[in-house]
């Protein structure tokens, strides 16, 4: 399906299948074609139906708090360099600036 509308109205309705599910999350990406969102969204289907909705809320709340630490991290990480003279590689290193 090449139409993104089309392609995700497919997925909401039948993303939660076990058998469309397990051959679209093993298949590699150029023959299913799905981005890393619908991927994503395949996967958070199957959750929401395998596992309690407990289990789904604290899952979503824990990767929020991920996401908070990465990018607070990063700002510390910045501010430090800023400060300190340091700079940062392309690699994500932090060294002291020359």
């Amino acid at each position: 399906m090449k139409d993104m509308k089309e392609r995700m109205a497919f997925l909401e309705q039948h993303g939660a299948d076990p058998t469309l599910a397990s051959a679209v999350l093993s298949a590699p990406a150029f023959l299913s074609d799905l981005t890393e969102g619908e991927l994503t969204f395949v996967r958070s289907k199957v959750e929401q139906r395998a596992l309690s909705p407990e289990v789904v809320e604290a899952k979503v709340a824990v990767a929020k708090a991920l996401r908070e630490v990465e990018v607070g991290w990063e700002r510390a990480r910045a501010k430090i360099a800023s400060r300190g003279g340091s700079e940062k590689r392309p690699t994500g290193a932090v060294s002291a600036a020359a």
